[in-house]
């Protein structure tokens, strides 16, 4: 990293004073003057201690920040590096300034295939990725409790590389702390609709990829479809929720 950012100039006043607009995102994302290959997201921490439920501000960011080390650790989806300055923003507002590396490469919704040279290996991180993503679903709805709501959408993946990668590789980029939280002892908890949304959206991330990848490639996620399949039939119509259920299936077998 250059000298210039090194850790004594992570005050709030250099680190807000250094933002520019990152040409990823304007509206979102920013950049810090002379360092390319990062990316800043930024959350209010009234915000993020209303989200996690908690009056401690650096609570809720270590809340948020463990669900995508659970992520990467334990369901060994590549989560792109981040750490934390906290600081007040241009309106004085107290905000947590999320920096990642830059991921340069495509992000998986413009994926149609991969070069020769990556063909094998692309496919490969691409079946891997929808299976993680099964498995975490199905442990969200067996052990309840905080979960990643927000990593379902294929436009949050990037196939690429860091600055310090050497091959690419299948990153989740967008690393917002947004959680939501199943209630496992209580299946028809109001609170557990959105669990379902989470589930509909990576039946239709699954859909859609194998429906954008080229003929050429003729790409089905064979085992991810099948493991979501028997989690999905697992449960049972005593669930208040087992129509949603019904429809993700419905969504799976369209393609």
């Amino acid at each position: 990293m250059k000298e210039s950012f090194s850790k004594e100039n992570q005050s709030p006043t250099f680190f807000r004073e250094s933002l520019v607009e990152s040409e990823l995102s304007p509206e979102t994302l920013k950049k810090i003057k002379g360092h390319s290959e990062l990316v800043i997201r930024h959350e209010a921490l009234d915000g993020l201690k209303w989200r996690f439920k908690t009056d401690n501000a650096h609570e809720a960011v270590q809340k948020g920040v463990a669900l995508f080390d659970e992520l990467r650790d334990r369901y060994n989806v590549m989560v792109v590096p981040m750490r934390i300055v906290y600081g007040a923003d241009e309106t004085g507002q107290e905000m947590a300034y999320i920096i990642t590396d830059k991921i340069t490469g495509k992000s998986l919704n413009k994926i149609r295939g991969f070069d020769s040279s990556e063909k094998n290996s692309g496919k490969k991180e691409l079946s891997d990725l929808y299976s993680s993503l099964v498995e975490y679903i199905k442990d969200v709805y067996e052990e309840g409790g905080l979960y990643l709501r927000d990593i379902f959408r294929n436009v949050q993946y990037v196939y690429g590389n860091t600055s310090k990668d050497k091959e690419k590789k299948l990153y989740l980029a967008d690393v917002d702390l947004d959680a939501g939280k199943y209630n496992a002892s209580i299946r028809g908890d109001e609170h557990n609709s959105e669990f379902y949304y989470c589930l509909e959206s990576l039946a239709e991330m699954i859909v859609i990829q194998e429906n954008s990848m080229s003929r050429a490639e003729l790409v089905r996620f064979l085992d991810a479809r099948s493991n979501f399949f028997d989690f999905l039939n697992s449960v049972t119509p005593a669930d208040p929720y087992f129509s949603r259920v019904e429809k993700i299936k419905a969504i799976l077998n369209s393609n």
